[in-house]
């Protein structure tokens, strides 16, 4: 019976082939393309934006504030944290601030504090600003103020010694580790007192020389630990 079925079915075909009609061959069904596999790269996506960009963060006080545009002009991406009168005491409180606004802490940080002393602020409590931050790049910018200068904040001799003791201990820092640098900005003003408006703050071409002395002096902080 089998025999007969296939023989029926080879006649039939045959006999269409012959008559010209086209016999249908099997539709396969249609390639229906993989969805891309965007879940890999909104896995990728959402795990760095829940990293915080690492930043720059400059502190100080208005010597760092009135040069805020020199350094910017160099460093658009800089946040610079700088006002006026500023003590150097407010320190250790606004690195903490700003690494609890940006969810981590700074890759580079300039400190530009100093200059307004604080009879609770001791040369070695700028170790505590290392310890807080031991894998950022730290500059500290040396301080400065003329024993006679003219701005009302002044007092001669022992402004001049506090701020040099406050320099001091930025230079021994960068001298025991990696990481840390100095943007000399205290001997430079000292060889210019003339490019001092008051003794203190820069005139306008020493704030060029200011941002130079912070931007060359983390350059080398960078090559330091590259």
């Amino acid at each position: 019976m089998r025999k007969v079925c296939a023989g029926i079915a080879a006649g039939f075909t045959a006999t269409a082939v012959a008559a010209g009609v086209a016999l249908a061959s099997p539709v396969a069904p249609p390639v229906v393309a993989a969805p891309a596999a965007t879940h890999t790269v909104q896995a990728v996506t959402t795990h760095a934006r829940s990293a915080p960009p690492s930043y720059t963060l400059v502190i100080g006080d208005s010597i760092a504030h009135r040069s805020r545009d020199q350094l910017k002009a160099r460093h658009p991406h800089w946040i610079v944290d700088a006002v006026e009168g500023r003590n150097v005491d407010r320190l250790m409180p606004l690195v903490r601030g700003w690494v609890e606004r940006k969810g981590r802490a700074p890759a580079q940080l300039v400190v530009e504090l100093g200059t307004n002393w604080s009879t609770t602020w001791e040369a070695a409590d700028y170790e505590r600003v290392r310890a807080l931050l031991p894998h950022a790049q730290v500059e500290f910018v040396t301080p400065f103020r003329s024993p006679t200068a003219k701005h009302p904040r002044s007092t001669g001799r022992y402004a001049f010694d506090r701020t040099g003791q406050y320099a001091a201990a930025m230079r021994r820092l960068a001298a025991a580790g990696e990481g840390v640098c100095v943007a000399e900005w205290r001997d430079w003003a000292q060889a210019h007192t003339d490019q001092l408006v008051d003794g203190v703050h820069p005139a306008r071409s020493a704030k060029v020389v200011w941002a130079d002395l912070v931007s060359s002096a983390m350059r080398g902080c960078r090559s330091e630990v590259g």
